[in-house]
């Protein structure tokens, strides 16, 4: 059985074209606390019990935002947006879009 970690999550988020329908993923911010000053967005399957995430040190996004693609026929086709503040090199916050692959 899949047992997901026991993890500090917030701004729950799915893909607006599903709202009130049937859906598996969602998007969440997470809130690490085993690695200091970091966060991070998580990307989870709740029809195939998987997840997949991102996080940096020193990195912290805010409230992940799905935007499907234009004609998407999957779900999870599109990017996902979050203001990422970087507390080392950038003061402030950059906008970061994340493709479905969770990859720059």
């Amino acid at each position: 059985m899949w047992a997901p970690q026991q993890l500090q999550v917030e701004f729950p988020y799915i893909n607006d074209a599903y709202r009130g329908l049937p859906y598996c993923f969602v998007y969440l911010q997470v809130w690490n606390h085993d690695a200091h000053n970091a966060m991070g967005l998580l990307k989870v399957d709740m029809c195939k019990e998987t997840s997949i995430g991102w996080q940096e040190i020193n990195k912290f996004p805010v409230e992940p935002v799905f935007a499907g693609r234009p004609g998407a026929t999957e779900e999870d086709d599109g990017v996902i947006m979050s203001p990422v503040l970087d507390s080392t090199d950038t003061p402030l916050p950059s906008m970061s879009g994340m493709p479905r692959t969770w990859r720059y």
